[in-house]
């Protein structure tokens, strides 16, 4: 259970960063 859940929360946090990156350069845009 301990994996899959930091599989999880890697991939969260990864999904995470790649939209605030999107929305960030977005904004300077």
């Amino acid at each position: 259970m301990e994996t899959i859940m930091s599989e999880f929360f890697n991939d969260t946090t990864t999904a995470f960063y790649i939209i605030l990156i999107v929305w960030i350069a977005d904004q300077y845009d």
